[in-house]
């Protein structure tokens, strides 16, 4: 029990590494979406790739042709967006969008049939009016919806962060007062 304790400066020093990421991930948008395309690029070309490979490695009665034409689109879709990042960048912007718009429709709509029964119901639906604002703007404005995908990615990561700090403290704290009541005993 004692050694998950020992090093708690470990998790101190992720915590602030999350903070700072955030931050600039927040002051970047441009290229926090760029990376972001370019390692999704990455990862659906390896996903396609892998699955040609299991598909030319399997036993002739186990190869499907449905793999085989999934796998095939997964690397061509890989390739182009490796080949296009402003358009992977521009197609992440408008699944985000739309998924915030239909996050805050769900929390509108939820809101207002709250509204008389909880007294949050308002702030309910004005937080969903806001994201369903938020979506539209990022489906028809890149540079918004770059943004908006940097507010919210940076967002998490300095909570994670500041989260990781805590816990940290805590281990400390626990540290300490094991080893207290050790030496007591």
């Amino acid at each position: 029990m004692k050694s998950i304790f020992k090093k708690w400066w470990v998790i101190l020093i992720q915590g602030l590494l999350f903070v700072i990421l955030g931050i600039y991930v927040m002051r970047h948008p441009t290229d926090m979406l760029a990376g972001l395309s370019f390692w999704l690029g990455i990862l659906t070309l390896v996903a396609g790739t892998t699955g040609l490979l299991g598909y030319f490695f399997a036993p002739k009665e186990e190869r499907e042709n449905q793999s085989l034409f999934w796998s095939v689109l997964t690397a061509i879709l890989g390739v182009l967006m490796l080949a296009n990042l402003v358009a992977t960048m521009k197609l992440i912007t408008i699944f985000f969008g739309l998924w915030l718009f239909s996050t805050g429709a769900f929390l509108a709509i939820q809101g207002w049939s709250l509204r008389e029964a909880i007294s949050f119901g308002w702030v309910i639906f004005g937080l969903g009016l806001i994201a369903v604002i938020g979506g539209v703007m990022m489906v028809f404005d890149i540079g918004k919806g770059a943004v908006g995908v940097s507010v919210f990615l940076g967002l998490q990561a300095v909570l994670a962060g500041i989260g990781f700090i805590i816990l940290a403290f805590l281990k400390r704290f626990l540290k300490k007062r094991l080893e207290s009541s050790r030496f007591m005993s």
